[in-house]
């Protein structure tokens, strides 16, 4: 498995990223004991990022699953949303071009996305059915926000929990 992210994907804004950020709690919970998780996130991960630095892992360790979670930089960022849109699309279908045979897409929670959560999330939604990946829906749950060291407000370990729980409903098919 790979996780392509930005910083809450890397696990910032909780203490022991190992044990609380959700890339590894699915790992750890929904994912077989002979698997490996190459988490691949990095801080500023709009989605143009994410390919050029990212996609690279996708490519050299085809995984089973990619479990993406996009969007929060570019909405930071004011991507434009068709951009953002056009650019996931691509990075969703090279990621199945990878050989993935499953890639999990996820919204944004609202607190998380800002004011344009909306917009995002319409074109995350779109870019997922456009590309024949599993949507993940975050943009209900629950999220804490906790400042984090130089970087932006990032989810608590209640709300890591949230998420990670959100993609094990999707790859255990429930």
């Amino acid at each position: 498995m790979v996780t392509m992210g930005g910083s809450a994907t890397e696990g910032d804004g909780v203490e022991d990223r190992l044990h609380d950020a959700w890339p590894y709690l699915v790992y750890d919970e929904a994912r077989p004991p002979t698997s490996v998780l190459v988490n691949a996130a990095l801080d500023d991960a709009t989605v143009r990022r994410a390919t050029t630095n990212q996609l690279s892992f996708v490519r050299e360790t085809k995984p089973d699953v990619v479990a993406v979670w996009l969007g929060v930089d570019d909405a930071r960022a004011r991507t434009p949303v068709a951009t953002f849109q056009r650019d996931l699309t691509l990075l969703i279908r090279a990621a199945k071009f990878s050989a993935a045979t499953r890639v999990l897409v996820a919204d944004l929670p609202t607190p998380i996305g800002g004011p344009d959560a909306d917009a995002y999330n319409t074109a995350i939604r779109q870019a997922a059915a456009a590309a024949n990946a599993e949507l993940v829906e975050l943009a209900n749950i629950p999220v804490t926000l906790v400042p984090s060291q130089g970087l932006a407000d990032q989810p608590d370990a209640k709300s890591q929990r949230a998420i990670a729980d959100a993609f094990e409903r999707v790859l255990g098919g429930s």
